[in-house]
């Protein structure tokens, strides 16, 4: 009988597991804030950036006291400011559409989102319609770019929140999810050569830009238990964060890349995997042995389709789980399956390696029991 390993991915549910706000939602709610509040403190009547102008136009000046702070929603927001007379208005035609769309919550919508205006870009640059210098794919690039440089921020001032928590609260939940992840009855490997004890190596791959596994990993014993920031990390200049679309299996993006202009692919995820050894060292891991995936907040979302299907298709994978976060978890598994399944070419291989649902596979939540 072979040993075995284990990948575990761990997605932006589970920094919300922890009680961060690193939703797309949160972003951008406390972006508007900021920009609020620094409008405020300013006591000018505007403020300018490159994602953004907000205006004050009443009739003695700016002496507002707005309670900022307390929304909880970025409609509430934006109409506090429209009856507090203080305008706003998006220098960045992307961001600015952006926040108007409800209908984006999380971050696999805004990724796709981009990629949907990318090509946009891309048909109009093959009918040669003339794009405004606002509003051209240079244009749309240095929106994610500038996006981009305000959400480190953002995760910075989470990990610094990270760091006020309460110790003990974080050892119980680390003992809580790995006593659970270490669990044998919560699946049932296929491969009839695998033997059901304790994995030989777990691999962390962290899609997440937070610190929020290494802190956890710190209650634990990591002589087995290894991560990779396959995204890069707010905290590490040798590891840049990579922020964009990471799906080069699309019809049209066959097109793009023939295309010829590199701008079109400046914010493909696969272009920025090699600027580390990490996605080298996954593949590593990938081919040293059989391995499970858990799914641990992950959305399986086409914006990481190419990695996924390498890691969901690879001939050494046996097994993959998912952790779900409701008490009766059974319609998020339903959807989640469907998920994962688009990053599948092979049908009969997802039929085989997705095991069924497990009411006990839950993604533990700090400071609540059960």
């Amino acid at each position: 009988m072979a040993p075995y390993n284990r990948l575990v991915l761990i997605g932006n549910g589970f920094d919300l597991a922890l009680g961060l706000k690193t939703t797309y939602k949160d972003f951008v709610l406390q972006y508007l804030k900021n920009c609020g509040e620094e409008l405020l403190r300013s006591k000018r009547p505007d403020l300018q950036n490159e994602l953004l102008s907000m205006v004050y136009t009443g009739q003695r000046g700016l002496n507002l006291i707005l309670p900022i702070s307390q929304f909880q929603t970025i409609e509430n927001l934006l109409e506090c400011y429209k009856s507090n007379n203080i305008n706003l208005d998006f220098n960045s035609p992307f961001f600015g559409k952006l926040v108007s769309m409800s209908s984006i919550s999380n971050w696999v919508d805004f990724e796709a989102e981009y990629y949907n205006a990318l090509k946009q870009k891309f048909n109009s640059i093959k009918m040669g319609v003339s794009q405004s210098i606002t509003d051209n794919l240079e244009t749309l690039n240095l929106s994610m770019d500038l996006i981009a440089e305000a959400l480190k921020k953002h995760i910075r001032q989470e990990n610094e929140e990270l760091k006020k928590r309460d110790i003990r609260g974080f050892s119980r939940f680390t003992k809580k999810f790995f006593d659970q992840l270490a669990d044998k009855e919560h699946y049932l490997l296929r491969d009839s050569n695998i033997t059901h004890y304790p994995p030989n190596q777990t691999l962390f791959l962290n899609f997440n830009y937070t610190d929020t596994i290494d802190t956890l990993l710190k209650f634990e014993n990591t002589s087995k238990k290894h991560i990779l920031n396959i995204h890069g990390s707010v905290t590490n200049l040798e590891n840049p964060i990579i922020f964009g679309y990471g799906d080069d299996t699309d019809e049209e993006y066959a097109s793009m890349e023939k295309h010829g202009n590199d701008e079109l692919l400046r914010k493909i995820k696969t272009f920025h995997y090699p600027s580390t050894h990490d996605y080298h060292t996954l593949l590593g891991f990938l081919k040293s042995s059989k391995y499970e995936v858990f799914i641990v907040g992950h959305s399986c979302g086409l914006s990481d389709k190419t990695l996924l299907n390498t890691i969901f298709e690879n001939e050494n994978c046996v097994a993959i789980k998912n952790f779900h976060f409701m008490p009766d978890g059974k319609e998020e598994d339903f959807y989640k399956r469907m998920a994962i399944s688009r990053n599948f070419t092979d049908r009969q291989l997802f039929r085989m390696r997705v095991l069924p649902f497990d009411e006990n596979a839950r993604i533990p939540q700090l400071g609540i029991s059960g």
